[in-house]
C-alpha cells in the first residue's frame, strides 16, 4: 500500500481523525444494477473499485488520500424493468450523499471528491453539489465529483482508436472490456447485438424515458467488440489520468468568499 493511500475501513477512528484537513476524502458512489443479458450486476461496483486499484498502483505524486467503502447502491429506477436492480429514487439518493458529504465536513474533513461509476446517478450528485455549495463556500470546504470515464474520455478516444463506439454505453464494448480486467474470474455470457448510442444524447440533449424505452435487452453499444486487450489500454490511461487528476485535486484552493478581504 502506497504511504498516501489510505482505507477508511482499515484505520481506527483515531487515525482517520488525525487525516481530517490534511487528505482528500474519495467516496467511491456506484450501483447494483442489470446489465445486459451478459454481464454482472455488480459491474458499476466492480469498475469503480478497479479504478481504486489503479491509484493504489499508481499512486498520485502529490497529496493524501482517504478511500472510503464503495457505495453500492445507486439510483437506477430505470433499469427496474429488467429485474437483478437495488436502488433508491432520485430525489432521495441526492439526500443521501449531501448528508454523507455532511457527516464528513462536521468531523473536519475538507477536501471531498465523488468518484462516479454508473451514469444514473450524475443527476443526483449533481444535486447533491448544487444543495452544498453555500455551505461548502461558507466552511472553506472543496467539493467535487466526476464519472471516471469523463476524466478519461479524451485519452481513451485518442489512445484507443480500435474501439467501435468511443463512449460508454451500458454493458458496452468499453465496461466489458475492463471488466475483463477487474475480474477475469467472472465469466462474461455470450454478448447480444450491438446497440448504438442514443440519437438524442448525441444531439445533446436529455429526455425522460427507461431504459426499456431504449434498449430490448438491457445494454447500450457493441460487448461484442469486447477483449483483455482493449481493457488493458483502458485501464493504463484510466490508472495515469486519475493519478494525474488527484493530485492536482489536492493541491486546489479551498473555496473561500471572495466578497471578503
Amino acid at each position: 500500500m502506497s504511504n498516501n493511500i489510505h482505507i477508511w475501513h482499515h484505520l481506527t477512528a483515531p487515525e482517520v481523525a488525525a487525516l481530517a484537513g490534511r487528505a482528500v476524502v474519495i467516496l467511491p458512489i456506484a450501483s447494483t444494477e442489470q446489465h445486459g443479458p451478459q454481464m454482472p450486476t455488480g459491474t458499476d461496483t466492480i469498475l469503480n473499485e478497479l479504478m481504486q486499484r489503479g491509484l493504489r498502483e499508481l499512486p498520485p505524486k502529490e497529496g493524501e488520500f482517504l478511500i472510503l467503502p464503495t457505495l453500492a447502491l445507486g439510483c437506477s429506477e430505470h433499469h427496474v424493468p429488467f429485474g437483478g436492480t437495488f436502488t433508491l429514487p432520485p430525489i432521495l439518493y441526492a439526500q443521501v450523499l449531501a448528508t454523507a458529504v455532511r457527516s464528513l465536513i462536521r468531523q473536519g474533513h475538507n477536501r471531498i471528491f465523488l468518484l462516479n461509476s454508473h451514469g444514473g446517478n450524475i443527476p443526483s450528485y449533481m444535486t447533491a453539489l448544487g444543495e452544498l455549495a453555500t455551505e461548502c463556500t461558507e466552511q472553506g470546504v472543496l467539493l467535487g465529483a466526476a464519472s471516471y470515464w469523463t476524466l478519461c474520455d479524451a485519452r481513451w478516444r485518442a489512445e484507443v482508436p480500435d474501439l467501435k463506439m468511443p463512449r460508454v454505453g451500458h454493458a458496452c464494448e468499453i465496461e466489458a472490456s475492463l471488466c475483463l480486467v477487474a475480474r477475469p474470474d467472472l465469466e462474461l455470457r455470450a454478448a447480444p447485438e450491438g446497440v448504438p448510442y442514443p440519437q438524442n444524447l448525441l444531439e445533446g440533449w436529455s429526455g425522460s424515458v427507461g431504459f426499456d424505452g431504449m434498449t430490448a435487452e438491457g445494454h447500450l453499444g457493441f460487448p461484442a467488440e469486447a477483449s483483455r486487450e482493449k481493457g488493458e489500454a483502458l485501464y493504463r490511461i484510466a490508472r495515469e489520468v486519475l493519478s494525474e487528476f488527484f493530485a492536482n485535486f489536492s493541491r486546489k484552493e479551498l473555496p473561500r468568499d471572495l466578497r471578503k478581504k
